[in-house]
């Protein structure tokens, strides 16, 4: 890519209306890789087009959507895939092919959860079984702010040099969360009640939070801001 070229990004898509069979991504997401410095393309599933997508993009951004299905969890699941599994595995042959080349990773919510997933990680399937104190704090946000409560950034994360804080206020809307930690990761950042809230592996970033809906605030633009670097590089 020529150093004055825009990094292109490849977002991966979810199934946005069941009536008609459609792609979607969200916008906030497209509004924060094009505010940042980058050029955001949807990554239609098309299994033909992977190692053109793979290629031609300088970096991937694994959007949030809704729970990540049985047989990408590894259960005994003998059901037929259905459209939303094939979502799953798209996220995975997508992961898969971009850090074969060495290319950055960036995971918000559900893209941390798959991200751990693909790399031999497990989940909580669903976050109230284990964690009976919650009192919702990481499904709902303070009206006023888009707030819901605080993470600890650990030191010596790449996390912590980017936002350059030891804590965080950050949203929250998931269902599951990471449970066993994949292999050759680091947590970057945990909430108050034990739940792991970020994670990294070389050119791998990974949020629990949704940094695009709160792109105003300064730390949370400027994780955009370090992934669209790292692409540019």
């Amino acid at each position: 890519m020529s150093t004055m070229a825009k990094p292109r990004i490849g977002l991966t898509p979810r199934y946005c209306d069941p009536r008609f069979g459609k792609d979607g991504v969200n916008h906030d997401y497209s509004w924060a890789v094009s505010k940042s410095g980058g050029i955001p393309y949807m990554l239609c599933l098309s299994e033909a087009d992977l190692d053109h997508y793979a290629d031609d993009m300088d970096g991937l951004l694994v959007t949030g959507g809704e729970d990540i299905n049985q047989p990408l969890l590894h259960q005994a699941d003998k059901r037929p895939l259905t459209l939303d599994d094939r979502y799953d595995l798209w996220d995975q042959a997508l992961i898969e092919a971009f850090a074969k080349r060495n290319k950055p990773i960036f995971g918000v919510c559900r893209g941390l959860q798959i991200i751990n997933v693909v790399y031999g990680g497990t989940l909580f399937e669903d976050i109230d079984q284990c964690y009976k104190d919650l009192k919702g704090a990481h499904k709902y946000n303070d009206p006023s702010t888009g707030l819901s409560h605080a993470v600890s950034i650990r030191s010596n994360s790449r996390l912590h040099k980017i936002c350059k804080q030891d804590t965080l206020m950050i949203n929250s809307y998931h269902h599951q969360a990471i449970r066993d930690l994949a292999k050759g990761f680091t947590v970057s950042a945990i909430s108050a009640d034990g739940v792991i809230e970020a994670i990294e592996k070389d050119r791998i970033l990974a949020v629990q939070w949704h940094p695009e809906k709160i792109y105003n605030l300064q730390q949370q633009a400027a994780i955009f801001d370090y992934f669209i670097q790292l692409a540019a590089q």
